[in-house]
Parts: C-alpha cells; sequence; structure tokens
C-alpha cells in the first residue's frame, strides 16, 4: 500500500518519491515489479473518504500521492518553511491523519499554482497547456466536480 510507506521526507503518507525510493531498493535486490494497490482520484473536499477502491474517478491520480517538494519551485516558495511546519507531528503519528495530510499538500499545491500562475517558465506553461488540451472535457469535468465539492463541503451540503 502506498499510502503506508513512511519516510523522513514524506508528508506523513506514502508518495511517488517514496515509491520511487522502494523500487530503487528492491530492483538490485531481484523485485521484477511492485504492486500497489488503486492510486485513482479520490475525493479532496472529504478526507474521510479514503478507499482507493471507490474513487470519484478512474481517469486521473490522486494528487495526494505527489510529493510537493519534490515539484520544482517549492523550494523558492516565500512560505516554504510554514509549509514545512506540519510535517514533523504528520510523520509521527501511528495512523495515517488523512485530513492533516491533504490540508498541509493542498496548501503547497495552491502555493505552488500561484507561483507557477505568477512565474512559471514558457516551456512549463507550454507543457500546462499540453496537458489541459490533452486531457479535454474529462479534465474540465473532474476540475468542476472538485470545485463543487469543496464549495459545497464547507457549506456542510455534502
Amino acid at each position: 500500500q502506498l499510502y503506508s510507506l513512511r519516510s523522513a521526507r514524506n508528508w506523513g503518507i506514502g508518495d511517488f518519491a517514496d515509491l520511487a525510493a522502494l523500487a530503487a531498493l528492491a530492483g538490485p535486490l531481484g523485485a521484477d515489479f511492485i504492486g500497489v494497490s488503486p492510486l485513482h482520484a479520490l475525493f479532496l473536499a472529504d478526507a474521510s473518504r479514503i478507499s482507493p477502491y471507490a474513487p470519484s474517478t478512474r481517469n486521473f491520480l490522486n494528487p495526494i500521492f505527489i510529493a510537493p517538494d519534490r515539484v520544482p519551485g517549492f523550494d523558492a516558495l516565500p512560505d516554504r518553511d510554514a509549509l514545512l511546519a506540519p510535517l514533523p507531528s504528520l510523520r509521527e503519528t501511528e495512523l495515517i491523519d488523512y485530513a492533516g495530510v491533504y490540508a498541509a499538500k493542498l496548501r503547497a499545491f495552491e502555493a505552488l499554482f500561484a507561483a507557477f500562475r505568477a512565474g512559471g517558465d514558457d516551456a512549463d506553461r507550454a507543457a500546462f497547456e499540453q496537458f489541459k488540451l490533452e486531457q479535454g472535457e474529462t479534465l474540465v469535468n473532474f476540475a468542476l466536480f472538485e470545485a463543487l465539492s469543496e464549495h459545497f463541503v464547507a457549506r456542510g451540503r455534502l
């Protein structure tokens, strides 16, 4: 289970950087593959809905498995230290604090996206536009679903 991987750098839940590190360790020991449970997008507005077998969509990956600290530009964020502040307590919990992990990662993603919008380079902007174009209406509908879910959950209506 990817979520159960713990490391000294993760955000209280296993992520793609941890998976890459595991693969780098397991490969030389003879592992040909690593099986993981489904990694589909869940419900970002409701951290209590954590079953990988009941995703909101199977078209996109769960962003909770992204390692924000490995995203280019993270170290240059003006609020980097504040974003990292909750990590020691998130790492030390016996069970995963999904609400805490979601909150911490979403704050980091919002800061990263704001920095990208304010000053992303041309190649990154072109890649982002290409991604949006390739994903098309499926991405638009997923983003709309997430935005509406956040709106209604915040008002206690979902």
